[in-house]
């Protein structure tokens, strides 16, 4: 049975404001990365509760992965991050660092245990201005949290900025890339993301998902990648990333005591092909742009929850595939132009 003419509508209205939401996001994203004014973009962080993910870098290769820019925007602010720690030799320690503080950035850096009250480690060595870092050889597999503060808390606001990274030394690297993707479960036909799902690799590479979303840079290679969430059975999958590219990896988690699940495609998917072009644009928007907000994490979120009901309409009607995709062909130009800067 063909989707009534008041269906079609929604579908396409459902469809377009995405993409329109697209837009804005990656145009609104780019924007606030060049505008040090006010609360940082990962506002509201003042508690370990409210901690971001944080990426983390490979130390043999600098710049492997962007700081996070922060400052410290009233009185008493503090920054909150976490990642997922892998036991590893001691002499391979993981690096937090801060870089380019303000002249009224006096950082100080404290590591926290996975209950985010214990304190491991702390460091603030130097002076207003000065980098800091604090070195981790970890030794327990967890997730762990950092809080940078200022040192003197009555000082905020202007010239209070400073960058944030974590990164971890590989050994021997001769190229690197990105394993990115989505973490989800099924609702019946509904894709449901997974927050806080636990993303590692076989080379020791972690990451925490963010309404299921995830990144990480990634040696070259064949590894084999492990997702853990609780209440679902570990998922291990074989990854290849190759050096300068991405390399996309959806997982549908099993719930456990559950043997069977069903993919179904997203409805890029369906009107692309899962390995086109277009589809990739859409996921490096997703996984670099939208993640990066809690508006964009939630567009994600709704996207995928109604997926499947999206994808059966497109597939009862094929000339409304063909108008919706002519539609959205026009709007990934824009987007396309727009990632470009042209």
């Amino acid at each position: 049975m063909k989707p009534t003419s008041s269906k079609k509508i929604q579908l396409i209205a459902s469809l377009c404001f995405f993409m329109l939401l697209l837009i804005s996001a990656s145009m609104t994203g780019l924007a606030a990365q060049e505008n040090g004014s006010g609360p940082d973009a990962y506002e509201d962080d003042d508690s370990f509760s409210q901690a971001n993910v944080i990426d983390i870098g490979i130390s043999e290769v600098p710049g492997s992965v962007e700081p996070q820019l922060h400052n410290f925007h009233n009185k008493g602010d503090e920054d909150w991050v976490k990642f997922y720690g892998i036991a590893k030799d001691p002499a391979m320690p993981y690096q937090i660092e801060v870089k380019n503080a303000g002249a009224n950035c006096d950082a100080v850096i404290e590591l926290y245990d996975s209950d985010g009250t214990t304190l491991i480690d702390s460091r603030n060595d130097y002076y207003e201005g000065a980098d800091e870092t604090l070195d981790f050889a970890c030794i327990k597999e967890g997730i762990y949290y950092v809080k940078v503060k200022n040192y003197d808390p009555e000082i905020f606001g202007e010239n209070t900025g400073y960058e944030l990274s974590i990164s971890c030394p590989q050994g021997s690297v001769t190229g690197i890339g990105i394993i990115s993707g989505m973490i989800y479960y099924r609702s019946g036909f509904r894709r449901i993301p997974i927050d806080s799902a636990f993303i590692k690799t076989s080379a020791n590479v972690s990451t925490i998902s963010v309404e299921g979303v995830f990144l990480m840079i990634h040696p070259d290679g064949t590894y084999i990648i492990t997702v853990i969430a609780e209440g679902y059975q570990n998922y291990p999958t074989s990854v290849t990333v190759n050096a300068g590219e991405s390399v996309t990896v959806d997982i549908a988690m099993i719930p456990a005591g559950s043997t069977t699940t069903t993919t179904i495609p997203c409805p890029a998917e369906a009107i692309y092909g899962e390995h086109s072009e277009e589809t990739e644009l859409l996921r490096v928007l997703r996984d670099k742009v939208l993640n990066g907000t809690p508006e964009g994490r939630e567009m994600i979120r709704l996207y995928y929850e109604w997926s499947p009901e999206m994808v059966k309409t497109i597939e009862e009607n094929k000339e409304l595939e063909d108008k919706l995709k002519n539609i959205i062909d026009g709007i990934l130009l824009v987007i396309n132009s727009r990632l470009k800067g042209e």
